[in-house]
Formats: structure tokens, sequence, C-alpha cells
């Protein structure tokens, strides 16, 4: 026969990670388009625990 196995989702996670990173884009890419793409994950989240209120963030754009 087979293992006892539970329906419940377990998932190991760092609690409040910080990532910071520069991103290069082509000319034509605007200030505003990329702040508009890190605004929806920031407020809907990203990835399969967004149902919960999990993969909020929040960010900066520095232009450089």
């Amino acid at each position: 026969t087979g293992q006892m196995m539970t329906s419940i989702k377990r998932f190991c996670y760092v609690d409040r990670p910080t990532m910071e990173f520069t991103l290069k884009t082509l000319p034509n890419i605007h200030h505003s388009d990329l702040e508009k793409v890190f605004e929806y994950g920031g407020v809907h989240g990203y990835l399969g625990e967004r149902s919960v209120g999990k993969g909020k963030y929040t960010f900066t754009i520095k232009e450089g």
C-alpha cells in the first residue's frame, strides 16, 4: 500500500526578504511603464500564495 499523505500545503519561506537589483532597459521603455508593472505586483501579489495576501512587495525606482 502507499504512504499516508496530507492535503495541507507546506512551504518554506524567508520572513521579510529584501532584494535589490539594477535593471537595464531599452531606451523605449519608460519609467511609467515599469512603475505600472511593479505596482500591480505590489498591490495584488505574485506567485501561488497571492490569494491569501502573500507575494506583495514595495519598490523604489531610481533613475540614473
